[in-house]
C-alpha cells in the first residue's frame, strides 16, 4: 500500500461528517440524561452525551472504557468515526440499559444530584449493572480491571443496592460477582 493510500485512510473526519452522526435519531440527546443536542461523544463507547455528563468520565472513569472528545473542538481520527458511527446512543443503550427499568433511570437522571449521576455513569459503563447478559459475546470492556473505590461507590452488598430514593432492593440487579 502506498504512503498516499494510507493517509487517505486515516483522514480526519470532516465536521460536516461528524454532524451528520449527531443527527442520527437517538444520538440527538445525551445517551445518558437526555439532554438535547450533546456535543461530547465518548468515542470508546459510541455515545453522544452531553458536557456535564462528559465530565463526570472524565474525572471518574478511565480512559480505557470512556475516552471523551467534542464534536466540534477535537482531531478525530478515521477509526473513532468508524466507531462511533458503528454504534450510536439507541445501540448502546439498548444493550447496556436492557435491565434498567424507567422509574429507576428517571430516579437517576432527573434527581439533580451530581454524585447520583455518577453512579449511574460508573453502574452503566464500568460496572455494566444493568446489560444484558452478553458474557457469551466478548466486551473490549470484560478484560479492564474494576477498581475498588468505584465499586464501593455504588454496591452496598453484593445482593443488595441503594436506589437513588434511599430504598433497599433484594437484589434489584445481578451485581458482577468479585
Amino acid at each position: 500500500m502506498s504512503s498516499k493510500q494510507s493517509s487517505s485512510d486515516n483522514a480526519s473526519p470532516s465536521p460536516q461528517d461528524l454532524l451528520k452522526l449527531s443527527k442520527i435519531p437517538g444520538n440527538e440527546s445525551c445517551a445518558d440524561c437526555q439532554v438535547p443536542k450533546p456535543q461530547w461523544v465518548d468515542v470508546a463507547q459510541g455515545v453522544f452525551i452531553c458536557i456535564q455528563c462528559a465530565g463526570i468520565r472524565r474525572s471518574n472513569i478511565s480512559v480505557t472504557i470512556c475516552r471523551v472528545k467534542s464534536l466540534n473542538l477535537d482531531r478525530w481520527n478515521q477509526a473513532e468515526y468508524q466507531h462511533v458511527s458503528s454504534l450510536g446512543n439507541l445501540i448502546v443503550n439498548r444493550r447496556l440499559e436492557a435491565k434498567l427499568d424507567s422509574e429507576t433511570k428517571s430516579q437517576f437522571v432527573h434527581s439533580g444530584n451530581s454524585k447520583l449521576m455518577e453512579t449511574f455513569i460508573v453502574s452503566k459503563y464500568v460496572h455494566r449493572v444493568w446489560a444484558q447478559d452478553d458474557r457469551n459475546t466478548k466486551s473490549e470492556h470484560d478484560e479492564d480491571p474494576i477498581m475498588s473505590d468505584d465499586r464501593d461507590h455504588i454496591i452496598t452488598t453484593r445482593d443488595q443496592m441503594i436506589t437513588p430514593s434511599g430504598h433497599h432492593h433484594q437484589p434489584m440487579i445481578n451485581f458482577l460477582h468479585y
